[in-house]
């Protein structure tokens, strides 16, 4: 039988959890929506700099290239987008306690593992020196992404556990 002081520690433990969780689901939301933001500024330089490099026949055949090309990358954006609003609105959702799909903390272990992934494409973003101020903000920003899903996974996984030592008292 646990002691009044074991059961009150559990409590400020959940609650403490459920708040890094909220918080996690409204970091890993915001963090999504710049990563498309950042996405798209990409997509915009590189159509600026690649449909004048695109060899192509004639005129109809780059501009059809550039459009595909386009309209693919921001479906995947689009993806990317819906899987951030997935894993965040149910994190917050199962930190209130509300009813939530459980398959987002999967989603947000995999998102994890795509974001360590990511880090090997910095390898060579590091060697252009003139970019070297954007490199490590986007570098930043990929850190503080990865720690937010890392906080989802952990806080989830935390609550889970407190929850079954309260329900085998």
């Amino acid at each position: 039988m646990k002691t009044e002081t074991a059961v009150n520690n559990n409590k400020v433990l959940l609650r403490r959890y459920e708040d890094d969780l909220n918080v996690g689901g409204l970091g890993v939301i915001v963090l999504g929506a710049w990563s498309v933001v950042k996405a798209i500024m990409q997509l915009f330089t590189m159509i600026k700099s690649s449909a004048l490099e695109l060899e192509a026949d004639d005129e109809l055949t780059q501009t059809l290239g550039v459009i595909l090309f386009t309209v693919i990358f921001l479906l995947i954006l689009l993806l990317i987008m819906q899987v951030h609003l997935y894993v965040g609105l149910n994190a917050m959702k199962a930190a209130r306690g509300q009813k939530h799909k459980r398959g987002y903390v999967v989603w947000a272990v995999i998102a994890l593992a795509l974001q360590f992934l990511s880090y090997i494409s910095y390898g060579n973003m590091f060697k252009d020196i003139a970019n070297i101020d954007t490199t490590l903000a986007s570098l930043l920003v990929d850190i503080t992404m990865t720690y937010t899903f890392f906080i989802v996974v952990r806080s989830a996984h935390r609550i889970k556990k407190l929850k079954a030592s309260e329900a085998g008292e």
